[in-house]
């Protein structure tokens, strides 16, 4: 079981650095990386707030 979550990270990796680079390649860097920190500090506070992850 663990060996197959293991590999779902893996895979999810897999797919996600392409898919930035393709969205860097259409917003622009600048902006892209502005969406993910925005995204994480959102999470992030989500989570310390008690929240959750709120989509």
């Amino acid at each position: 079981m663990r060996w197959i979550l293991l590999l779902i990270i893996f895979i999810i990796t897999y797919i996600e650095i392409p898919l930035f680079v393709q969205v860097a390649h259409v917003l622009g860097v600048l902006a892209t990386l502005l969406l993910v920190i925005a995204t994480s500090l959102y999470r992030c506070i989500s989570l310390v707030t008690g929240r959750g992850c709120v989509f």
